[in-house]
């Protein structure tokens, strides 16, 4: 499990290094990574800053991550 859990770290670090961004369900249909939260509080505890925007789309409220 915890090697899972870095392999999705490292897919969402190379991700937002490249400059992309990257929301709940970007990650869930790119990736098929369904805790996306939680991989980003693991590269914050390693030190990387990431940044967060609230997005609002069809009356719905996300949150769209960004190496910041």
């Amino acid at each position: 499990m915890m090697s899972e859990n870095l392999s999705q770290c490292n897919m969402i670090l190379n991700l937002l290094q490249s400059g992309g961004s990257l929301t709940s369900y970007e990650a869930y249909t790119k990736l098929n990574i369904t805790q996306l939260g939680a991989r980003i509080k693991e590269l914050e505890s390693r030190g990387y800053v990431i940044g967060r925007t609230w997005e609002t789309s069809n009356n719905k409220r996300y949150k769209r991550y960004f190496l910041g």
